[in-house]
């Protein structure tokens, strides 16, 4: 199975969605504020849940079996996986006119 990191799957998402961001590092104290403040927004953008569940790695740690290790192989990958739902992201939406842009 892949094993991604949070930050490759942003760079992922971006690329198949050609949009260009700037992916800064930011410290969890400030995560923190932040969500306090935002969950006085009607529609938040990030949550104190949220950050909770950051703070896990969500990968096999190896001390269980996983699919692959009893005979059924994952045939799917995330970026081909991603790329079937990802075309509401991109300028036109699913009328887009663009090729994937698969360069990375």
């Amino acid at each position: 199975p892949e094993t991604l990191t949070f930050k490759e799957i942003l760079e992922i998402l971006l690329n198949l969605i050609n949009k260009k961001r700037l992916l800064i590092p930011f410290p969890l104290s400030l995560a923190r504020l932040s969500a306090k403040f935002f969950e006085l927004l009607p529609k938040p953008l990030l949550t104190e849940d949220q950050l909770r569940l950051l703070k896990y790695d969500n990968i096999a740690s190896g001390k269980y079996k996983t699919n692959s290790d009893i005979g059924l192989p994952s045939k799917l990958y995330f970026k081909n996986e991603v790329k079937k739902y990802s075309y509401m992201w991109r300028d036109g939406g699913e009328f887009s006119t663009e090729k994937y842009n698969l360069g990375k």
